[in-house]
């Protein structure tokens, strides 16, 4: 699909483990990428339950600028009420930011299944499902389990392209079931970063044979991948 600055509308929905002032999680990478090359960009984004943040948050740029931010309360209560507020919030926040978009990137399967029925009114002309990760036991629940692995096999049949951080996310979907030749073509797209933030110092007392590992230690997201 090729960008046209002054007509292509992509929308963005994830979740969030943590929020940085700085913007230097996936989606916000993303964000900065693609407000100066589209019409109109709007980013929507919740917590996910169990890191305990309370809020979901919208954010539209047009022809490049800031246009609207909407921030709003999410009740507690159980996981799967909180997801289901995230449903009710999307609709909330397309209602403000409109409902008929070129481009929806959903950055997980929750995200992607709640948007897909759009997809028969033909208000999302393509969708992209990027997935960072792949768990096979995503939940100790085997039911909450299974309804994880149905929407995910959902979502790389029912997108466009599906985008992957590594190979190991397709080898692990197929070794589960998931057949290549039935899902969207899959690409591998590896996170982002901007040489310019990363200040390299070197010293005497650099170790250029040492390699430390910064990030999560889940299955899912661990050196594993």
């Amino acid at each position: 699909m090729k960008l046209n600055k002054d007509k292509t509308s992509v929308l963005i929905l994830t979740h969030y483990a943590f929020r940085s002032e700085e913007g230097e999680d996936t989606d916000q990478r993303i964000l900065r990428y693609l407000k100066d090359k589209v019409k109109k960009l709007a980013l929507i984004t919740h917590p996910f339950p169990e890191f305990g943040f309370r809020h979901s948050y919208l954010t539209i740029y047009e022809n490049g600028r800031l246009s609207k931010q909407l921030k709003v309360y999410v009740p507690k209560g159980p996981a799967w009420f909180q997801y289901l507020y995230h449903i009710y919030l999307i609709y909330y926040f397309l209602l403000k930011a409109g409902l008929v978009w070129d481009l929806c990137i959903a950055m997980e399967n929750f995200s992607f299944a709640s948007i897909f029925p759009l997809r028969f009114l033909h208000l999302m002309k393509r969708i992209i499902y990027y997935s960072i990760d792949f768990s096979p036991r995503r939940f100790p629940n085997p039911a909450l389990n299974r309804i994880y692995h149905f929407i995910d096999k959902l979502a790389c049949k029912g997108s466009d392209t599906n985008w992957v951080m590594v190979k190991q996310q397709i080898t692990e979907r197929v070794r589960f079931g998931i057949s290549r030749s039935s899902s969207a073509p899959f690409s591998i797209v590896p996170i982002g970063y901007e040489i310019k933030n990363i200040n390299v110092l070197f010293s005497d007392k650099t170790d250029f044979y040492s390699i430390v590992y910064a990030g999560g230690l889940r299955e899912a997201y661990g050196p594993r991948l």
